[in-house]
């Protein structure tokens, strides 16, 4: 048996890929901030869309998230790179 091998991406179709993810996803957080609050309770478009106050815990999640990760990988290249070297004894300043 051979397995199927995974024909890769080029960078274009990866890039539509993207940009029509982040539009889809852009579009659907924007209907549920700004519309559902004008739907009457009950109606069933509201089922399409979890609670409101999740509407701000995600995102607020997502960036905390992403600052801590931009914080550790900061880190970890300050705990890599070689300390400076300070002023020798030897040399005198004027």
């Amino acid at each position: 048996l051979v397995a199927p091998t995974l024909v890769p991406m080029d960078d274009r179709s990866a890039g539509l890929a993207i940009f029509v993810v982040a539009t889809a996803l852009f579009a659907y957080y924007t209907v549920w901030v700004l519309v559902t609050p004008f739907i009457e309770p009950g109606h069933v478009v509201l089922t399409w869309f979890p609670d409101r106050v999740y509407a701000i815990l995600i995102p607020a999640y997502a960036g905390a998230c992403l600052v801590a990760l931009v914080l550790a990988l900061l880190g970890g290249v300050m705990l890599r790179a070689k300390p400076p070297t300070g002023v020798s004894s030897d040399k005198k300043i004027e």
